[in-house]
C-alpha cells in the first residue's frame, strides 16, 4: 500500500524525475510508518526502477517514461488513484489494438477446432450481454485474452496481463460515457 501511495506520487509528478525523495527519516515521518516499512516500499521501487538509492545522496527518483518497463505500466493500471491523461490512454489503447492485431492473426493462423468453439461461445456471451455494459466489457475482455491464450505466445499473454487493468479501466469509462449519454 505504502509502495503504491509513493508511486501515485511519482507518476503525479509529486516527486519529479532527478529529484531526491525527502531524508529517510522524514519521509517516515511524513507518510506515519516506520522506517523498515519505508524501506520495504522503497526496496520495491528500486525493483520497478522507479528510484534509485545513491549511497550517500539518498534516493533519486527516475523517470519512469525512460527506466520503466511492463511492470510499470502494469503498476500504473492497477492505481485507481491515478488519473491517466487522456494522451497516455489514448496512446496506450493504441498500442494495445496494434498488438492485439497481431496477436489475433497468430491465433487464427494456430486455431484448432475446439479454440473456434471456445471463442463462438465468447462471441455469443458477448452479444448476449450487450445491454449489460459491465457484463460486455467482462466478455469482450475475455475475448481478448482468449486470442491471446489462442497465439501460443508468452508474450502476447504477458501483455495481456499487463495490460488487463488498463483495458478493464478504458471499458468502465466507456461504460459510464454510454450511461451518461
Amino acid at each position: 500500500v505504502l509502495a503504491d501511495a509513493l508511486m501515485v506520487r511519482i507518476f503525479k509528478g509529486e516527486f519529479p524525475p532527478g529529484t531526491r525523495l525527502p531524508p529517510e527519516r522524514q519521509l517516515a515521518v511524513d507518510l506515519g510508518v516506520d522506517r523498515t516499512t519505508l524501506r520495504m516500499a522503497t526496496k520495491q521501487l528500486q525493483r520497478l526502477n522507479l528510484v534509485a538509492a545513491r549511497h550517500g545522496s539518498g534516493i533519486v527518483v527516475n523517470d519512469y517514461r525512460t527506466h520503466g518497463g511492463l511492470d510499470v505500466l502494469a503498476a500504473m493500471f492497477a492505481l485507481d488513484d491515478l488519473p491517466l491523461d487522456e494522451a497516455f490512454l489514448a496512446e496506450a489503447l493504441d498500442f494495445w489494438l496494434e498488438s492485439f492485431s497481431m496477436t489475433a492473426a497468430r491465433a487464427i493462423g494456430r486455431m484448432t477446432v475446439e479454440d473456434l468453439q471456445k471463442l463462438e461461445a465468447l462471441l455469443d456471451r458477448s452479444i448476449a450481454s450487450v445491454h449489460d455494459l459491465d457484463a460486455f466489457a467482462e466478455a469482450e475482455l475475455e475475448i481478448q485474452e482468449q486470442f491471446a491464450r489462442m497465439s501460443g505466445s508468452v508474450i502476447f499473454r504477458m501483455l495481456s496481463n499487463s495490460t488487463r487493468p488498463l483495458r478493464r479501466r478504458i471499458m468502465r469509462l466507456r461504460s459510464e460515457e454510454r450511461r451518461v449519454g
